[in-house]
């Protein structure tokens, strides 16, 4: 049973029962890969080896750094071996499973999250696919006859890293092709997913946002404003890409 800290801010409990989630929801979504493919049975599981690779990518926020997203990852790889541990019904058992997680605390934008969603997204996505390109190759090359290895990818953006987030996931929708990945979980903490017009702390006018916009001379203000022609917010909510327009296309690696 977890105790969530009565030390721990309100923000900090609602990533600690977020993670809980993840990571029930890895234990649940795994299996279910597999159950597809062949029967759990003892015949059938005693010559299997399967290992499962989670690729998890903690994306920061607004003016953030990598670091804002550490106490994520660090309970993240701790919480995982206890209930991965405790996990020891029959089926996994006898399936000789293993779960490996890689964590990148993306450095993408730390110090650039400025410029507007659409740049923020891209360079986002540049770096997801060198990551994933690497630790693919390092995988297959370790990979053993014996054994098949499933890979999964999910992304966990807060705040500006959310949208992010959303953007990269339309531009990898190859990566899961190419590269043989599962994806399995998109989650988000305090992610403006409809824009922050009316919704700042102290409430501004509608008429005074595309000032406030100008005045902090942002394309990130435009865009989460949604003022100054901006809308990419709401494409991202439309477009069947995710990208708004249809076209356009130094990490911390904790593995455990």
């Amino acid at each position: 049973m977890f105790h969530v800290s009565d030390k721990m801010t309100p923000f900090s409990q609602r990533l600690f029962l977020l993670l809980v989630c993840l990571l029930l929801g890895f234990v649940t979504a795994t299996e279910s890969v597999s159950s597809g493919e062949e029967q759990c049975s003892a015949a059938s599981s005693s010559a299997t080896n399967r290992k499962y690779y989670h690729l998890i990518v903690l994306v920061h926020g607004y003016m953030g750094s990598f670091r804002e997203q550490a106490y994520l990852g660090e309970a993240m790889t701790k919480i995982s071996e206890t209930l991965l541990k405790d996990n020891d019904n029959s089926c996994r058992r006898n399936n000789n499973a293993t779960h490996q997680f890689v964590i990148l605390n993306s450095r993408a934008n730390t110090n650039d999250s400025t410029d507007g969603i659409v740049k923020g997204g891209q360079r986002l996505v540049t770096k997801l696919l060198e990551w994933i390109q690497h630790h693919t190759t390092q995988v297959r090359s370790e990979q053993s006859d014996d054994s098949n290895s499933i890979m999964t990818l999910s992304l966990i953006g807060n705040s500006l890293g959310g949208l992010y987030c959303r953007y990269a996931l339309a531009e990898l929708d190859v990566v899961f092709d190419d590269y043989d990945i599962h994806p399995l979980l998109f989650a988000t903490t305090s992610t403006p997913h409809l824009g922050v017009s009316q919704e700042t702390f102290l409430k501004l006018p509608r008429w005074t946002e595309p000032l406030a916009a100008t005045v902090r001379r942002q394309e990130t203000m435009n865009d989460l404003f949604g003022v100054n022609n901006s809308t990419i917010v709401m494409d991202m909510c439309r477009s069947n890409d995710g990208n708004g327009n249809g076209n356009d296309h130094d990490d911390d690696v904790n593995i455990r």
